[in-house]
């Protein structure tokens, strides 16, 4: 189940798996998260991962 969609990031979730993705320029960042992991750490992690390629021009 799609929970949302901004701008360049989508959050799907599944009981207690979810995966994140976002698109910096050039690239496509694919985070898979399941228990004991929570939504916000992936999410965190995706994002620092987007916000480093977005600087290096990716």
């Amino acid at each position: 189940m799609l929970i949302s969609c901004i701008a360049f990031l989508l959050h799907f979730l599944r009981e207690l798996e979810g995966l994140l993705s976002r698109r910096p320029y050039l690239s496509i960042i694919i985070g898979i998260y399941e228990e004991p992991m929570t939504p916000g750490q992936c999410n965190m992690v995706v994002e620092r991962l987007g916000d480093y390629l977005v600087e290096q021009g990716f």
